[in-house]
C-alpha cells in the first residue's frame, strides 16, 4: 500500500501520514504540518497534496502564486501555477516549495509502497546523477577554454564591433 509522509521543518517532530484519497491542505491560515508561513503573500489556502494509489498528486488553490515541488534526488523542477491540479507527481522523495518574495518555506514529502515512484528513482540511480554531474563538469571545462581576453581584438565592420578570436 502507498504512504505519503509530509513532514515541515517549521513543525519539527510532526508528521502527516497520507493513505491513497486522504489529503493535506497547506497556507498560511492551516496549523500542523501544513502550515508553511505566515507571510502575506503566501494564501490562507495555498494548496492541497492528495495522496493517491501511484503515489501523490497536488494542487494549487492559492490566490497569489504557485509552487514548485522539487524533486530531491534529481534535478528534476515541477512547477504548479496559481489554480492549476491535480497534478500527478512521480517523485518518491520531494519538496513543496512555496516563495514569497525572496524567501521560502517548504514541505517534505516522501512516497514509500508506490511502484511509479521507485521506478523514478531508480531510472535516476547513481549512474543518471554522475552523466549530470560529468555534463556539468564537461560545460565548464568547455567555458573554461575560452581564448584568454588579451587574444580577443575588435573591428569594425559596417558600423559594428565585432570580436575576432585571433589564435
Amino acid at each position: 500500500m502507498v504512504v505519503v509522509t509530509v513532514t515541515n521543518p517549521l513543525a519539527p517532530g510532526l508528521a502527516s501520514s497520507l493513505e491513497p484519497k486522504m489529503t493535506l491542505d497547506f497556507g498560511r491560515t492551516i496549523g500542523g504540518v501544513g502550515r508553511i508561513s505566515e507571510h502575506r503573500e503566501v494564501s490562507r489556502h495555498h494548496g492541497t497534496v492528495v495522496a493517491t494509489d501511484d503515489g501523490f498528486a497536488v494542487t494549487s488553490t492559492g490566490t497569489h502564486s504557485g509552487f514548485v515541488i522539487a524533486d530531491r534526488t534529481t534535478p528534476s523542477r515541477l512547477y504548479v501555477p496559481c489554480g492549476v491540479g491535480p497534478v500527478s507527481v512521480p517523485f518518491s522523495d520531494a519538496s513543496v516549495i512555496v516563495e514569497f518574495g525572496e524567501e521560502y518555506d517548504y514541505l517534505d514529502v516522501t512516497v514509500t509502497g508506490s511502484d511509479a515512484a521507485d521506478r523514478w528513482s531508480s531510472a535516476w540511480g547513481p549512474e543518471m546523477r554522475e552523466r549530470s554531474a560529468d555534463a556539468a563538469r564537461e560545460k565548464r571545462a568547455a567555458l573554461l577554454t575560452a581564448p584568454p581576453m588579451s587574444e580577443v581584438r575588435w573591428r569594425m565592420a559596417d558600423g559594428q564591433r565585432k570580436a575576432v578570436c585571433l589564435v
